[in-house]
């Protein structure tokens, strides 16, 4: 299986957090929503792709940033 593999950086500490496995992106963003719900400084924190990893073979792929 194929997961992808996101953070969530703190743009103010530059910093980022554990990572962590999503099936998509619109599962990553509920995951990211729910843990920034209570946070008043939402603009300080992104949700990032890493990249992807396949479970099968333990081959990461790192994101392309552009």
């Amino acid at each position: 299986m194929l997961l992808s593999v996101y953070t969530i950086y703190d743009k103010k500490a530059s910093e980022c957090s554990q990572l962590f496995y999503a099936q998509n992106l619109a599962v990553a963003q509920r995951h990211f929503d729910n843990i920034m719900r209570e946070n008043p400084f939402l603009d300080d924190y992104q949700l990032k792709l890493v990249g992807s990893i396949d479970t099968q073979t333990c081959i990461f792929e790192p994101a392309i940033e552009v």
